[in-house]
């Protein structure tokens, strides 16, 4: 498994805050991103000023969605579920830096 397929099996830690902090935001400084709100709304920022102007994040019946996509909605299949809000916006982050 490359550093970004399979997003949707990564499990919440140090392995995906390590992929996150190097492929997402381009440096390596690791932080909880994949198990802290806060720092994930940080990885949200990071794609927003990067073109990806669309994001989304919803609960629905207790599964967390999240997506990005850019101004022209190129990147709108990139939806990904998991079992907490900070968990689904790094593995969106992951599919949409691989896009």
């Amino acid at each position: 498994m490359t550093a970004t397929e399979n997003c949707d099996e990564l499990k919440a830690g140090d392995e995906l805050d390590k992929l996150v902090a190097c492929v997402v935001l381009g440096y390596g400084k690791i932080g909880p991103y994949s198990t802290d709100i806060a720092a994930a709304w940080k990885v949200v920022e990071h794609l927003r000023m990067r073109g990806f102007f669309q994001f989304q994040v919803w609960n629905y019946l207790y599964v967390w969605h999240a997506s990005f996509a850019n101004a022209d909605f190129s990147f709108a299949d990139l939806e990904v579920d998991a079992p907490t809000a900070p968990l689904a916006i790094c593995r969106a982050a992951l599919k949409a830096r691989r896009s």
